[in-house]
């Protein structure tokens, strides 16, 4: 799934068919299927600068200049001497001075695998060198770190950083932690406390606040295959996975299940975007069985009486995500005593605590 940065009700979604996308222009209430000849895509995205370019990845390299009405087939272009692999991922770099530059990386499993650039928009890619020594293995994920322009993060059977826009790495996963460098999906918060997690075995999360230098493990495990910092938000940590969506305000430290359907069927895949001072969230799903249990009644000791069965169609629903602006009044304080670099402590209560919540679909 790919969302416009200028456009949050223009989506792209490919379901792994061939020949071509869908495209919705309303949120996802209705979609066109447009087609792209030839084509089999497991990737889409948006340029960062052009919301009118458009790229689809995968068996081919295809772009399009007017927001998906028609596509040209670039090819991937890669170094004749490149190790073979299927394509699986692609990332752009969010630095307006490096406009045209994307990563893809290639690989299958047991394979060596492959980085490669491009400075022209994918008209012609060049091989990177990652890690010297044997090759690496089973790659994952390419993140960039919007707020550190010129980092990026690089997920295969390690986490290897660049500071460089991707020209040179260095390996940052805790060797001594080898459960992180197994599975490798990254996820970058920018604010309020800037972080990078990925996602090791058995959906156990991994964060660094260092850009890398030290990791600790999340204390709640739940078994995923996205994770995504909703606005780069530390605090609104999204999860999906093959038991539903699910939502983090301690960067996986504890778990919720997202209210509605798409809380309670297999989640695949996570987009957003901002609009008039909310986000909009998207979730993509295979569709399934939801099951939810109804509460008791106060004041009587069963936890649940009643559970209800709502059959969910595959697609992607979308969803409303409101973050109040709220305004900390403090009263009886002594004159001068907000002085920069002193210290104060307000106690009191902040309610309700789910507003970071979806609380529909």
């Amino acid at each position: 799934m790919a969302v416009s940065l200028t456009d949050p009700l223009c989506v792209y979604a490919t379901f792994g068919g061939p020949l071509g996308i869908y495209r919705s222009l309303d949120g996802t209430s209705h979609w066109t299927f447009v087609p792209i000849p030839g084509a089999q895509v497991s990737r889409l995205l948006v340029d960062p600068f052009d919301p009118q370019r458009v790229y689809a990845a995968g068996s081919g390299f295809y772009t399009s200049t007017d927001g998906g009405d028609h596509w040209t087939g670039a090819g991937w272009n890669l170094p004749p001497s490149s190790p073979s692999g299927s394509f699986v991922d692609l990332a752009a770099d969010p630095d307006p001075d490096h406009a045209g530059h994307l990563l893809a990386c290639f690989g299958t499993a047991g394979m060596p695998r492959l980085l490669c650039s491009t400075t022209d928009y994918g008209a012609s890619w060049q091989a990177v060198d990652v890690s010297p020594g044997p090759g690496l293995h089973n790659p994952h994920c390419i993140a960039f770190d919007r707020a550190n322009l010129g980092t990026v993060y690089f997920a295969t059977n390690g986490v290897y950083k660049s500071t460089d826009y991707g020209a040179t790495w260095q390996r940052k996963d805790d060797e001594k932690q080898p459960g992180m460098a197994t599975e490798g999906e990254i996820a970058i918060a920018t604010d309020p406390k800037p972080m990078v997690t990925v996602e090791g075995q058995s959906g156990h999360l991994y964060r660094s606040d260092d850009g890398g230098a030290t990791w600790q493990e999340a204390k709640s495990t739940e078994y995923g295959g996205v994770d995504v910092f909703i606005d780069g938000d530390s605090t609104r940590l999204y999860r999906a996975t093959s038991q539903g969506l699910f939502f983090s305000s301690d960067a996986g430290d504890s778990w919720e299940r997202a209210a509605g359907v798409v809380g309670q069927v297999q989640t695949t895949a996570l987009g957003y975007a901002d609009m008039d001072g909310h986000t909009i969230l998207y979730a993509a799903t295979n569709g399934g069985e939801a099951k939810t249990s109804g509460s008791a009644a106060a004041g009587t000791r069963r936890a649940a009486h009643a559970t209800t069965t709502r059959l969910v169609g595959a697609g992607i629903y979308r969803n409303v995500v409101v973050t109040p602006k709220m305004t900390l009044k403090l009263s009886g304080l002594s004159r001068g005593i907000l002085r920069l670099g002193k210290r104060v402590t307000a106690k009191g209560v902040v309610t309700p605590t789910s507003l970071a919540v979806p609380r529909s679909c």
